[in-house]
């Protein structure tokens, strides 16, 4: 289509409404583009700690997710939302209580990183309960829990249990 870019194509990343999210250690098999992007954001940000990132055509949002390796369902602490055109900066924090919370980690990890097998057969067993389903319902902490209990479901140590 005319007027509109394309996004460039990257070996890694989970793709939401035009943007690309990625965790830190896949930044190698980001587009060259998008790696430019990043580091652009990254001199912007103050030194802004962060482990995913979420790249537009115009913006990069740092996102600063809690337990990573360890929450299956990490909750976000905060974000910190960059312009690259007018330099523009945003910074959220979010608090434990309702936090927005990430599914589907292993879309953001490189292909060849060896976290991204379990986190896969989790992903799987939880789509395979159903607890996907109206998936716009669950993207914090209290609904996607009350999902879990509703479907006589709990989650430990990235295994999918019944209760």
């Amino acid at each position: 289509m005319p007027g509109t870019r394309e996004l460039p194509s990257d070996m890694v990343g989970k793709r939401v409404r035009g943007s690309v999210y990625v965790h830190a250690s896949g930044r190698s098999c980001l587009s060259q583009e998008h790696q430019a992007l990043l580091r652009q954001a990254e001199a912007m940000s103050g030194g802004f700690r962060w482990n995913v990132a979420r790249l537009g055509r115009s913006d990069v949002t740092l996102l600063d997710y809690d337990s990573f390796d360890d929450d299956p369902f990490p909750s976000l602490r905060a974000s910190l939302k960059i312009d690259l055109r007018s330099g523009r900066r945003a910074a959220r924090t979010f608090g434990e209580a309702n936090a927005p919370i990430l599914h589907r980690k292993e879309l953001l990890l490189p292909p060849d990183d060896a976290r991204a097998g379990v986190w896969t057969e989790l992903t799987c067993a939880l789509l395979d309960a159903g607890a996907f389903a109206d998936s716009h319902q669950i993207g914090r902490r209290k609904p996607w829990q009350s999902r879990l209990d509703s479907l006589g479901l709990q989650v430990v140590e990235h295994r999918l249990c019944r209760r």
